[in-house]
């Protein structure tokens, strides 16, 4: 008897991204039915012109890190978003990558550069709105002053925490005032949510995407 078809599925990854694509890889290939290889940026670009179009390919990191998923940055109108961290899916390309806080003030500034949604799809509205002080911990309320975050950051944080819904939670309250405040370089703050939206993507978006369920299903 034959046993399951087997898919690969790449994972190209920029510098810095390592560890996030090395545990994407592990994940993925724990499925019986599924491999995984990973590629840096210069490995995809030496091998794109012989690269099948039908090639499962997970590309991560923003366009600001991973540049060779741009084109398909620009033709995906709808991405997954949960504080920060994010994916989308076109065909047989899937983008996961993470956002940095200046990003997403520049969201709520002048509107994002396409449709965000949350998991029930419900696009996801980035207007600032200000943040109710008695839903955040003391050590960053206002009966404190502006706590360890300083003038700054808690400034900043009015028009950086409106991330899921409109109604920021005061864990997301928190890590953005962090980041806001320097304790994340820009860089670091988008590996990190890559790291979120690759644990996001295994859970709720692979199977879906490489059909897993309808070959259990079948």
């Amino acid at each position: 008897m034959f046993g399951p078809q087997i898919k690969s599925v790449m994972v190209v990854y920029p510098k810095g991204y390592y560890d996030v694509a090395t545990s994407l890889k592990h994940a993925i290939s724990k499925h019986d039915s599924l491999d995984s290889t990973l590629w840096t940026i210069e490995q995809y670009q030496q091998n794109l012109p012989t690269l099948s179009g039908k090639s499962y390919v997970i590309f991560l990191g923003s366009e600001k890190d991973c540049p060779v998923a741009k084109p398909f940055h620009d033709h995906i109108e709808s991405v997954i978003f949960h504080e920060g961290a994010c994916y989308a899916v076109d065909g047989p390309k899937a983008l996961v990558y993470g956002l940095d806080v200046a990003t997403l003030e520049k969201f709520a500034e002048s509107g994002p550069d396409k449709t965000y949604v949350d998991f029930n799809g419900a696009p996801i509205g980035f207007a600032p709105e200000p943040v109710e002080t008695e839903v955040l911990p003391d050590e960053v309320s206002a009966k404190t002053g502006f706590g360890r975050f300083g003038k700054a950051g808690w400034e900043a944080l009015s028009g950086a925490t409106a991330l899921v819904s409109g109604v920021a939670s005061a864990r997301v309250a928190v890590r953005a005032a962090e980041k806001v405040k320097g304790m994340w370089s820009a860089s670091d703050q988008r590996v990190e949510n890559t790291k979120t939206a690759s644990t996001l993507f295994l859970e709720r978006g692979l199977s879906q995407w490489l059909g897993l369920d309808q070959e259990s299903a079948g």
